[in-house]
């Protein structure tokens, strides 16, 4: 798949596309009634939500809020309006919610609580109207949008905007070795550039690089904070990355994906409230990728780990058939004897997106009371290699039937022709015994380890109960139920309650 052509068509400049644009008129049926015009006593209060100061957490779902503290010295019905462009801004008034025009009972003395606050981290100005006013308004400090910016561009210069030609080279053959260039760069403009959308794969990394071309700079807020973003409109997002700057260029740290969709690579400079004054000129976006993870791995890298995983086995079986129709391969198993597992995609045989986006990687070998004392099945590694894969599964301790599987539940992991081939090696006996009581006694410092946290678990509760009794408290050991249950035992007779 070329990425980038296609990415071409998806290249996303807001600020462009979104000059000069004017609505379509409403007829005089459709459109809106306008608004009850305020009295002459209305008060304009002016505000900024600022993403760098606005942080709130009183309301679910709201990034940034201003709060007021409204109170009338007479009961009555009072009007608050907001007037704002800025995405996302709501009038939010305690226990009545969203409005953007609200008339609100008001009870004298009584103070009113309210926000200004936006879903989105999105800086703007705006007006809230109170019609009559209050008689006593507690409002934010209003923020000071010019002095952040004299302020920001006191900062120093970041000293990676001087890495010279050379040295950016250099560095960027450095990052991307084990990269390689997807499709041609597309071309855009620093002062229009709102982001990059192009679609991913799965199991990929990515890395971005952007370049200035000639007569092209970055901005002064730019080069004291340059930001990037790459993010999933599928699916979760990706992480947030961090950005490398190199003189003219620069490069986001590798983004490796487990599921494929949309994605969005964006740049903003570190001042919130000037966020798209990149710079001016010409640049390009390059787009870098490479394989990752067990799946990726080449016809080649699987021959390899075949011969290492299986190197002193011996050939015992051979089984093709279909992958979408395996369910296992049942075999008796032998003391005395260690077994191993390889799997060959054939001709157009795939392992399935479901399979890739669980990371169902390792083989099994399911044998109750064939394996060690307590295990019912072995998980073999590595397990998946490229267009196959291939496990080792240990050495039972007593004979019995198995039966091999790529995965537990009989779960589809694909289609195509596969061949299964089961490989066996001979074990000393005195071999097997050692690996039995290195067995039995790493089981018995597991019970012990539990058993201590136990006990520990048991005595906060069992303290707390005491406490609650001590003090005449009610429903105390109701209490030391809810504690023993959140420490994971259902029932309080575990604690010796």
């Amino acid at each position: 798949m070329d990425a980038m052509r296609t990415a071409v068509a998806l290249l996303v400049l807001f600020h462009a596309a979104c000059a000069g644009l004017t609505p379509a008129p409403e007829s005089e049926s459709e459109a809106p009634q306008a608004p009850a015009p305020f009295s002459a006593a209305a008060r304009v209060v002016d505000g900024e939500l600022a993403s760098d100061q606005d942080q709130q957490f009183e309301l679910y779902g709201y990034r940034l809020g201003d709060a007021y503290l409204a109170t009338w010295d007479a009961a009555g019905t009072v009007r608050v309006a907001l007037r704002s462009q800025t995405p996302g801004a709501q009038l939010y008034v305690k226990d009545l919610g969203a409005g953007s025009d609200q008339q609100l009972a008001v009870a004298a003395g009584v103070p009113l609580k309210l926000w200004v606050a936006s879903v989105e981290a999105v800086d703007g100005p705006y007006q809230l109207v109170f019609d009559p006013p209050p008689s006593k308004l507690l409002a934010p400090p209003r923020n000071d949008a010019a002095g952040r910016r004299e302020r920001y561009l006191q900062l120093p210069v970041q000293k990676e905007f001087a890495t010279d030609a050379a040295r950016m080279e250099s560095a960027l053959r450095d990052e991307l070795h084990s990269f390689q260039r997807d499709g041609d760069s597309v071309s855009a403009r620093l002062e229009a550039f709102a982001g990059l959308e192009l679609p991913v794969q799965a199991d990929r990394c990515y890395r971005f690089v952007v370049r200035l071309g000639k007569d092209a700079a970055f901005s002064p807020i730019a080069q004291r904070g340059l930001r990037a973003t790459f993010e999933l409109h599928e699916g979760t997002p990706a992480p947030h990355s961090d950005l490398t700057v190199l003189g003219r260029s620069a490069i986001l740290r590798e983004q490796c994906l487990d599921a494929g969709g949309t994605a969005r690579f964006k740049l903003a400079t570190g001042l919130p409230s000037a966020a798209n004054e990149l710079g001016t000129g010409p640049l390009s976006v390059e787009v870098w990728t490479r394989p990752n993870g067990p799946f990726t791995e080449s016809p080649a890298a699987l021959e390899k780990a075949i011969a290492r995983e299986t190197r002193g086995y011996k050939l015992l079986t051979t089984q093709s058939g279909r992958l979408e129709d395996f369910h296992g391969l049942e075999l008796p198993l032998h003391r005395g004897a260690c077994y191993a597992m390889s799997v060959k995609l054939g001709s157009g045989a795939s392992f399935s997106a479901e399979a890739r986006k669980r990371r169902l990687a390792n083989f099994h070998l399911y044998a109750p009371g064939v394996l060690a004392e307590n295990e019912a099945i072995s998980s073999g590694r590595p397990g998946v290699v490229g267009p196959g894969g291939v496990a080792q599964f240990g050495c039972p301790q007593r004979s019995g039937k198995g039966r091999f599987n790529l995965a537990y539940h009989d779960q589809v992991l694909g289609s195509g022709p596969i061949t299964v081939q089961i490989f066996t090696r001979p074990i000393a006996e005195a071999e097997l015994r050692r690996q039995a009581r290195e067995t039995r006694a790493a089981e018995a410092e597991t019970a012990r380890s539990i058993e201590r946290n136990k006990a520990a678990s048991c005595q906060k509760c069992i303290e707390e109960k005491i406490a609650c009794q001590q003090r005449g408290g009610s429903g105390c050991y109701d209490g030391f139920l809810s504690c023993v249950r959140s420490q994971g035992f259902p029932r309080g007779s575990e604690c010796g309650g």
